[in-house]
């Protein structure tokens, strides 16, 4: 009777456990095929470029710092390239900090936000790329809707208009904001948008409502610093990232695996690839004063600068801020390694030459062909990407006349072959 007993509870026991394993079981399997029905702490873990693309953050949630005498002081930096390239604008330094910087495919729109803790303020630009509105009225009236800006706004309790325009080639919209987590903390906001062709530009910023002093300085600094970049919608826009140096007026797209491995702002920058372009390389530079008034000027220029080329296809091509040639090229190293070669030469109205060299170990590539591998395809699409920056001062904004406030003036460059610079030199495996 006492052995049935313990049988019986061995029994219950055992029903017990594998029942509780199985209920865990269960809902392991749900949440791995449900994600969405956790709770809301699991939406943090998706990337900001996908979700909530639309929200402008909310400050630092505390009481407005008292608004300092005159006008307020910001420190601008070098002009900000958007990680996509499709855009550059305003910098801030002191304790400004670079809260996003993404590109989401849904909305087509490249986004840049700075959060300023001691000020409790938002800047915050982006870039929607392939609209379909005519007009600025056509904009107001049909996208920047209550709907659109609920979502906007999303962030905090309460908003509403205290003024909108269109007018003089933009569209001006004020706002009033509450703070969701501080109902004594008040807000102030503006937003101004802008067509150029298809390519929707904003700028909106939000401050303390005590302050409409910094709302106005921030914009008269940040207005005329948001610059497209028209040519670089062509190539990749995910897992691909800018490399640039503002100072120089000068970016190119690569993939986000490659690595700068010599050269610093003012110096040839050297790149290397990882992955599928294992083994290439690319150099960017600028050189002072070397115009090259046609195809053959940059061919004999380039014959020069890498001797013993024998150069199998060249090119023009015109950007915004540039004109110029793409080649195609091959040498040998002086181990007699065979190199298969790309160059783009840009020169700018001044007469400045900025030059993109791509090196691969391999033979007889042609870099512009229109049937490449996938590999030798991102090679084209590197060399190609290559852009000179707007000038200092240039502006697109409608009403404005150029940056207020500028960078510091930007060095040159000491010579124009890469083994000028003595880092590059030992670590470019390609050397002619």
């Amino acid at each position: 009777m006492k052995n049935k007993r313990q049988r019986r509870r061995v029994r219950t026991q055992y029903l017990i456990t594998a029942g509780l394993g199985l209920a865990v079981t269960l809902i392991f399997i749900i949440q791995a095929v449900f994600p969405s029905i956790n709770d809301d702490d699991t939406s943090s873990t998706v990337s900001t470029s996908q979700n909530d693309v639309g929200i402008t953050p909310e400050p630092t949630s505390r009481i407005a710092p008292t608004p300092e005498s005159g006008t307020p002081q910001i420190t601008v930096l070098d002009p900000h390239i958007n990680s996509t390239g499709l855009f550059q604008f305003f910098q801030p330094g002191d304790d400004w900090y670079l809260e996003r910087d993404d590109y989401n495919t849904d909305y087509r729109r490249a986004s840049t936000v700075y959060i300023s803790p001691s000020r409790l303020s938002v800047i915050h630009a982006f870039l929607e790329i392939g609209t379909n509105y005519t007009t600025l009225q056509a904009v107001s009236d049909e996208l920047f809707t209550d709907v659109y800006f609920n979502t906007e706004w999303g962030q905090y309790k309460t908003w509403r208009y205290t003024n909108r325009e269109v007018a003089n080639g933009l569209i001006t919209i004020e706002f009033a904001l509450e703070d969701d987590r501080n109902e004594l903390l008040k807000y102030i906001a503006r937003q101004i948008s802008w067509l150029e062709g298809n390519w929707l530009y904003t700028i909106r910023i939000v401050v303390p409502d005590n302050n409409p002093v910094l709302l106005d300085h921030l914009f008269e600094l940040t207005s005329p610093t948001m610059i497209g970049y028209h040519n670089i919608a062509a190539f990749p826009l995910l897992g691909w990232t800018e490399f640039s140096d503002p100072s120089q007026r000068m970016m190119i797209k690569l993939q986000e695996v490659w690595t700068q491995v010599s050269g610093s702002s003012g110096r040839p920058i050297t790149y290397r690839g990882a992955t599928l372009t294992e083994g290439y390389e690319v150099t960017i530079q600028r050189i002072p004063g070397q115009p090259l008034v046609s195809l053959e000027a940059a061919q004999e220029w380039l014959s020069t600068f890498r001797e013993g080329i024998q150069i199998i296809e060249g090119r023009p091509t015109d950007q915004t801020f540039a004109q110029g040639y793409w080649f195609s090229y091959t040498y040998s190293t002086v181990e007699g390694d065979p190199v298969s070669a790309a160059a783009s030469l840009l020169n700018d109205t001044d007469g400045n030459l900025y030059v993109a060299e791509l090196r691969a170990p391999e033979r007889d590539v042609n870099f512009l062909a229109a049937d490449l591998t996938e590999q030798r395809l991102i090679g084209q699409q590197i060399i190609q990407s290559f852009t000179v920056l707007a000038p200092f001062g240039y502006s697109i904004v409608p009403g404005t006349a150029g940056q207020p406030v500028q960078p510091s003036e930007a060095p040159t460059q000491d010579a124009a072959t890469p083994e000028a610079d003595a880092t590059a030199e030992t670590t470019a495996p390609f050397g002619g």
